[in-house]
Order: structure tokens, then C-alpha cells, then sequence
């Protein structure tokens, strides 16, 4: 939704500085040899850091206020064939993400 692409923009934009030519070369690059790269790096330098790519992913299916079917099931295929997770480790994530945001979200906080 727009929402989610305004969300996904808002942290990209918080959490990384990217110098436009940066940018316009990843856009040129073949979508899949980009996301197989980027996670293979993560995986091999940072693998601590393939949670939190998956918590990044529900931060943005939940920015509108609502997680479709379809969000969750690209999100654990995502977590299986691309992070390489077990199921329970993903749906545990998941378990947790969402609880916590909808949490926060009826609180106000």
C-alpha cells in the first residue's frame, strides 16, 4: 500500500545514507542478483542481522495497520527460502512483532 511504501521509504531514509549514484546503480542491477547478493553478504559478515531483516519486513506489511494473508505468507516464504529460518523461528518473530506493534498501537505508545 502506499502507506507501507512511505513507511519502507522513512526507514530506509532514517537507517542507511545512501549516495544517489549508490542508489541508481542498485536500481540498474537485476532485482534478484541484488536481494541474492545482499543477503548472502548479511549472511556471511552479519547473521545476527537476518532477524532483524524479517522484523524489518513485518515493520512495513504492519505500517498500514493491517497484515494481509498475502504479507505473511511472502514473509515466511521469504524467511525460508531466502534467510534460510526454520518455521518456528519465523513464526515465533512474527508472533512477537505483531503482538508487540499492535500492543503499542492500542496503547497510544
Amino acid at each position: 500500500s502506499k502507506v507501507e511504501m512511505e513507511c519502507l521509504l522513512e526507514m530506509v531514509g532514517e537507517n542507511f545514507i545512501f549516495p544517489s549514484k549508490t542508489i541508481k546503480d542498485i536500481l540498474k542491477k537485476d532485482e534478484e542478483q541484488t536481494i541474492s547478493e545482499g543477503i548472502s553478504v548479511v549472511r556471511d559478515e552479519e547473521p545476527d542481522l537476518l532477524e532483524n531483516l524479517l522484523k524489518f519486513l513485518l515493520e512495513v506489511a504492519m505500517a498500514d495497520g493491517v497484515i494481509t494473508k498475502e504479507e505473511i505468507n511472502f514473509i515466511v516464504t521469504f524467511g525460508i527460502t531466502r534467510l534460510k529460518m526454520e518455521i518456528p523461528e519465523i513464526f515465533s518473530i512474527i508472533g512477537h512483532e505483531v503482538v508487540a506493534h499492535y500492543n503499542c498501537s492500542a496503547t497510544g505508545i
